[in-house]
């Protein structure tokens, strides 16, 4: 697993930034789709992928431990789909 460390010190030098620079606009970055998001937008990025916010309606399960008949209430799912190009598995 690569961490945020090992990306901006990539991207500090592709760029000719300091790391610390790098972890600022990636992070500045993120938290922009974050709240988009958050305000119902869909958020594209050509070459990359589309995240966007899935409404999952309530439905009936079973409690595991007491076999009781439950609902699990709605809610919001990020999802990711990723664009042709990266797609390899």
């Amino acid at each position: 697993m690569v961490g945020i460390n090992e990306i901006s010190d990539n991207v500090a030098r592709r760029v000719r930034t300091t790391p610390e620079e790098a972890k600022r606009i990636i992070y500045a970055f993120l938290e922009e789709i974050v709240e988009n998001l958050k305000e119902g937008h869909s958020v594209n990025i050509r070459g990359f992928g589309m995240f966007y916010v899935k409404n999952r309606p309530s439905r009936r399960g079973t409690n595991p431990r007491t076999g009781e008949r439950i609902i699990i209430p709605p809610k919001k799912v990020l999802m990711f789909k990723a664009n042709k190009k990266i797609k390899f598995l």
